[in-house]
């Protein structure tokens, strides 16, 4: 194999790693097929009774040309290897760029949320949370004014309040939100 096609195995700096790892592949197979060459060059170069000189010095000369070839295909496989790796680095370090990219996206996104949602939502149920506690504090009021009056002979005499009042009991705010806090997301 010449020089300039061995050269030619490496796709250079700056090439990706699924060029690279194809010159990988490709160069490992001319490696082997090389490895083949000299085999078989070295296996007629023992022939050294059956061969006249001429059979012999070409066959030492192949395998000497085939080792060569090896040794620089070897050299340029250890090119390959530190090329495809430093590829696969910088093409990880762009996807996690990228990655990272999004997540400042989304960053920004729950940024605006806060900013432009949250504060009427915190008010809703900071609203709600307002609500339920007056409704709260005035049943109780009334039930405590209802038990003082009922011990009076004379409103027991009166008859039964005649009143019936609906149970604060369903979907209560302070159900939903026990630990609501006004300003608890600090955006």
């Amino acid at each position: 194999m010449k020089l300039d096609e061995i050269r030619a195995l490496c796709p250079g700096e700056g090439a990706d790693a699924n060029t690279l790892s194809a010159a990988l592949v490709t160069a490992l197979a001319k490696r082997t097929e090389l490895a083949e060459r000299a085999s078989k060059a070295e296996h007629a170069r023992r022939d050294v009774l059956g061969a006249d000189d001429k059979a012999l010095l070409s066959a030492e000369r192949d395998a000497a040309q085939a080792r060569l070839s090896m040794d620089r295909v070897d050299a340029m496989l250890s090119t390959i290897k530190a090329q495809l790796a430093a590829a696969r680095g910088r093409e990880t370090i762009a996807a996690l760029r990228a990655d990272a990219a999004e997540l400042v996206n989304l960053a920004e996104a729950v940024r605006a949320w806060q900013r432009d949602q949250y504060p009427g939502i915190a008010e809703a149920i900071g609203a709600g949370l307002h609500v339920e506690q007056v409704a709260t504090t005035a049943f109780a009021e009334f039930h405590a004014r209802v038990d003082v009056a009922y011990r009076d002979p004379a409103v027991r005499e009166a008859g039964a309040l005649g009143v019936e009042l609906p149970a604060l009991n369903g979907i209560r705010p302070s159900l939903i939100f026990p630990n609501w806090q006004r300003n608890a997301v600090n955006g």
